[in-house]
């Protein structure tokens, strides 16, 4: 989640803002759209945006969209846009940036005049989905983590926020390698990479930002907003649905390394990684029954044990959480960005509950946001 006091907000109080977005129903809202360059620098402001959506599923390859009317010509299918939203109350302003997107599918709309271009906009991150064209290795002995910033820069990210928590760690024998008859594109390669070490996907923040992570299990973050019913800080709206999926949930998993040295076979705590649920949440073993319904087992190239069991717990956690949805309406807030830790107290769905903001809906010219939480078990 975007921190209040994260730019362009540094010169506001943290408190003040959280209080402008608590009171969002009350608000100035006001919309915006920069033009930006590769090094996410403003090169123009557009003031021609007339309406626009922008969405973002942090489940999906491509994290977010924008759906934008601009009533302008833009460098289509090349130029790099920001949009954004301010809210205003109390003479206070604070400005959202809502990430960067290329603008490469436009819609030109004949019976306005001037035209009005409906275009659909794709995460930053598109510049990285493309395919390699051949054959792709990556030594034994390379660190990983220079890898894989070598590869966002030599595809023109020039601003990347890496944590270099595993940087001494390695490519294990005999190396990795992508043939060109699986079609690899650079973010599969990036994101295996990532995986190898314990490292969660890359995303893009909301400057446009790439941003390379460990993995941190949701269970252990802590919460970054709390919804509420209450009447000074409630933001939840009439319209919610509670989703539960019990089909095939899976509560017993085994995970084990691909690339053990030859002859090699996985043990516990030596390339092989077991967890069956036996009591927590609705997938569970005693929830269910005393079922134990087994995933398939999956093999992953990883650079040692620790990663194993980083990957595994992150395909665990997300299997886990994916039992309970909530959708819900609430009151705008821009601070939302990728998995976000929320807490909800809301008592028509039921106890207060700790989840996951794993995607959502902002309307530009809207006061209300449509959210999807996962419930953590």
């Amino acid at each position: 989640m975007q921190s209040p006091a994260a730019a362009p907000r540094d010169h506001l109080p943290p408190g003040a803002v959280t209080g402008i977005i608590q009171d969002s129903a009350g608000a100035i809202i006001g919309r915006g759209l920069e033009l930006i360059d590769r090094d996410l620098n403003v090169l123009d402001e557009v003031d021609e945006v007339e309406d626009g959506t922008v969405r973002r599923d942090s489940y999906a390859t491509l994290h977010a969209t924008a759906d934008l009317s601009v009533a302008r010509e833009l460098n289509w299918g090349a130029g790099l846009v920001r949009p954004y939203v301010t809210l205003t109350a109390g003479g206070v302003k604070a400005k959202f940036r809502l990430g960067a997107y290329r603008v490469n599918t436009p819609n030109r709309n004949l019976s306005r005049k001037p035209g009005v271009f409906r275009v659909q906009c794709v995460d930053y991150l598109k510049d990285l989905s493309a395919r390699v064209g051949e054959s792709y290795g990556v030594a034994a002995g390379t660190p990983v983590l220079q890898q894989v910033i070598d590869i966002l820069q030599q595809q023109g990210y020039t601003k990347v926020l890496v944590d270099q928590s595993a940087a001494d760690v390695v490519v294990p024998s005999p190396g990795r390698s992508w043939m060109i008859t699986d079609d690899p594109t650079w973010l599969g390669i990036v994101n295996d990479l990532l995986g190898a070490i314990g490292y969660a996907g890359i995303w893009t923040d909301w400057d446009g930002v790439p941003r390379v992570e460990s993995y941190r299990r949701p269970a252990d973050r802590p919460n970054e907003w709390y919804y509420d019913t209450s009447l000074a800080t409630g933001m939840l709206q009439v319209a919610r649905e509670v989703v539960d999926d019990y089909d095939d949930a899976p509560n017993s998993w085994t995970f084990y390394r691909n690339n053990l040295e030859e002859g090699q076979q996985p043990v516990p705590g030596n390339g092989l990684y077991r967890f069956t649920n036996y009591t927590v949440g609705r997938s569970s073993v005693e929830a269910r029954g005393d079922r134990v319904i087994p995933a398939p087992p999956v093999g992953l190239d990883v650079a040692n044990q620790t990663a194993l069991e980083a990957a595994a717990q992150a395909s665990i956690d997300a299997a886990m959480s994916l039992i309970r949805k909530v959708n819900a309406a609430v009151d705008l807030n821009p601070l939302h960005w990728h998995f976000d830790r929320v807490w909800v107290d809301d008592p028509e769905i039921g106890p207060p509950f700790r989840a996951m903001c794993t995607s959502w809906e902002i309307p530009l010219m809207g006061r209300t946001m449509n959210q999807t939480w996962t419930v953590l078990e």
